[in-house]
């Protein structure tokens, strides 16, 4: 058996005096870091340029999952609700929402697309 008592005198025999002013480190987060206030001001900015430089929206358009989408049902598991595989339900949201860009984008169901965010 170890004995640790060594490590622990050691330890607090030391002089440990915290400056509060110097513990830890500022850290800025990249506008790559999801819900943080500089990756919502960069997609606003994103926006804006876009507006500068191609004009008015004509179309802004939302996207909601649906939990009774057959890909989701047939995932589960009796006695299970969509709720209870978030990675399921992520995974079939993010495949509606490329067919849906890729819909609007290269086959043009709305209209020629000239900027999206």
């Amino acid at each position: 058996m170890r004995n640790f008592t060594k490590g622990w005198q050691i330890w607090s025999n030391m002089d440990v005096r915290l400056d509060p002013a110097k513990v830890g480190q500022q850290i800025i987060l990249p506008a790559s870091f999801c819900d943080y206030p500089s990756f919502m001001m960069q997609g606003y900015q994103d926006a804006m340029a876009i507006v500068r430089s191609k004009g008015l929206l004509n179309v802004f358009l939302t996207f909601t999952c649906n939990p009774n989408w057959q890909e989701i049902i047939v995932e589960l598991e009796p006695n299970q609700i969509a709720y209870d595989h978030p990675n399921s339900v992520a995974r079939v949201f993010q495949m509606k929402v490329k067919a849906l860009l890729k819909g609007m984008a290269k086959i043009g169901w709305f209209t020629k697309v000239i900027g999206n965010i």
